[in-house]
């Protein structure tokens, strides 16, 4: 990855044994790797391994922005999903005995190959011949890693991190800067759960079978009309909070959809058909009814800039509000029952701003107690769309000219990953 080029070198730390570590099944996959970096460059270091998002303002218009995790540099199918555990190496900086290390370690000595020195509880043994050389100058001096008394906090020359990679089961992409419109097609994974509408019709006249015909052979009952539905959901994963919340505590394009209908193909931009990858599979207009989302929050290491530093670490001010990541879920009740083909209404609506007409099926059809002859010869069980109407005398003009006398109103669906206030 660009973004790690210049701050890790991909390979394996050597010991006495292969450090890399995999586990793998059908369904899942994790590796483990250890690397080396500056101790000085921990801090981009570890946002660019586990990646991070943040918000910013282009031409005065805001803008989402992911960087990805990190992608193992020898099967890149497999992300970076965590850091496991960091250790320094080489100590620099206060002893844990409250001492500085001195700032000339003895002006007038000569050390020699593998002499071995004991300062403040910390052994150190001479690498090269040197004079006037203090450790832990990693050029003449060896740190003993296991010291007689004490040891070092702070700040260290080098740092061994070990990362887990797994395949991801959600797609990512490479980083984008300014990621709109089709933000869906990324850090989002989608299900979706059939069932059944089921609805009585009275009065129908039954016959039983087998008995002589007659009126003792009739009954009065029930018809069931059974139409498949199901529940289409987006878990959109890791979404700083202030692109979906205005104010960190209103989600304005999540309540203008609650309880409306998609007013155009959804997704706009979808996925290529399993039997014809030149058409992508689409939710016609009226067929999306959304439903209340829930969001989990998560702690955000790194801060709304695009360096990812890890404000947490930066800073001692116990008020700062800590940024917040959300896993936003995302339901809509998917229902397209049958309509006569050669019988359906208009509605003119509003999309991106442009009155269009839009066909009215799906949620905003309903069922007629009786069977229809259709204009094909067919005999249909159909649903048909239906308005409120005061004067049942006067005729209704189609196409609509709006839909607010319809059972449910249209809006966009394409908004919900814009950022806060969408127009």
């Amino acid at each position: 990855m660009q973004r790690l080029a210049n701050l890790v070198t991909w390979g394996e730390v050597g010991e006495s044994r292969q450090s890399a570590v995999g586990s793998f099944a059908a369904d899942a996959g994790s590796l483990s790797m250890d690397v080396i970096c500056n101790w000085t460059d921990l801090n981009k270091v570890i946002t660019n391994i586990v990646g991070y998002s943040w918000v910013d303002f282009f031409e005065g218009e805001p803008r989402l922005n992911r960087y990805a995790p990190a992608a193992h540099p020898y099967w890149p199918a497999f992300r970076a999903t965590r850091i496991n555990s960091v250790f320094g190496i080489g100590p620099i900086g206060v002893t844990t005995l409250g001492d500085s290390v001195p700032a000339l370690w003895n002006n007038f000595t000569h050390y020699v190959i593998g002499q071995t020195v004991l300062s403040h509880g910390i052994a150190y043994t001479c690498n090269a011949n040197n004079f006037n050389e203090e450790p832990p100058n990693p050029a003449f001096w060896l740190v003993d890693l296991n010291p007689v008394v004490g040891g070092y906090a702070g700040q260290w020359q080098k740092a061994r991190l070990s990362i887990q990679f797994e395949v991801t089961k959600y797609p990512v992409v490479s980083d984008v800067i300014g990621l709109t419109g089709e933000a869906y097609r990324a850090f989002t994974e989608w299900s979706f759960s059939p069932n059944i509408e089921q609805l009585a019709r009275k009065g129908t006249n039954w016959t039983w079978l087998g008995i002589d015909p007659g009126a003792a052979n009739s009954f009065t009952g029930d018809t069931y009309l059974r139409v498949p539905k199901g529940i289409l959901q987006a878990r959109w994963i890791g979404v700083p909070e202030n692109w979906v919340m205005d104010g960190r505590v209103f989600p304005t394009n999540l309540m203008k959809a609650v309880g409306k209908l998609n007013d155009r193909p959804f997704p706009s931009v979808g996925w290529p058909s399993t039997r014809d990858a030149t058409i992508n599979v689409q939710f016609p207009a009226g067929t999306l009814l959304m439903l209340p989302p829930a969001m989990t929050a998560s702690a955000m290491l790194t801060g709304s800039n695009a360096g990812g530093i890890l404000d947490v670490f930066e800073s001692s001010d116990n008020n700062t509000y800590r940024p917040r990541a959300l896993d936003v879920i995302l339901k809509w009740v998917y229902f397209n029952p049958p309509y006569d083909p050669a019988n359906y209404s208009n509605v003119n609506i509003k999309v991106d701003g442009v009155v269009t007409l839009v066909k009215i099926i799906g949620h905003n059809l309903l069922p007629l107690p009786y069977p229809r002859l259709g204009v094909d010869g067919v005999t249909y069980y159909s649903w048909y769309p239906a308005v409120k109407n005061a004067n049942p005398l006067v005729a209704i003009t189609t196409p609509l000219a709006t839909d607010e006398d319809l059972q449910y109103q249209y809006t966009s669906m394409e908004d919900i990953w814009d950022c806060v206030n969408n127009p």
